[in-house]
């Protein structure tokens, strides 16, 4: 993330611009994290957050799928 003249936040990998760091978070949580729940399309950065998610939303699960 950085800062352009105009006090904009813009994501590094896609170019998009935001006004304020939350929805700079935001965006990187939504389309650019690395794990994303197939049965409820929640976003997780870290494998441990998705796996934590998996065992206690979706127990019925028997293999996680990444």
């Amino acid at each position: 993330m950085t800062r352009n003249q105009d006090n904009e936040y813009r994501c590094e990998e896609c170019g998009a611009t935001f006004e304020n760091q939350v929805e700079w978070e935001q965006h990187n949580r939504k389309i650019h994290s690395r794990y994303t729940c197939e049965n409820c399309r929640e976003h997780f950065d870290a494998v441990e957050e998705f796996d934590a998610h998996n065992f206690k939303m979706h127990p019925e699960l028997q293999k996680i799928q990444r």
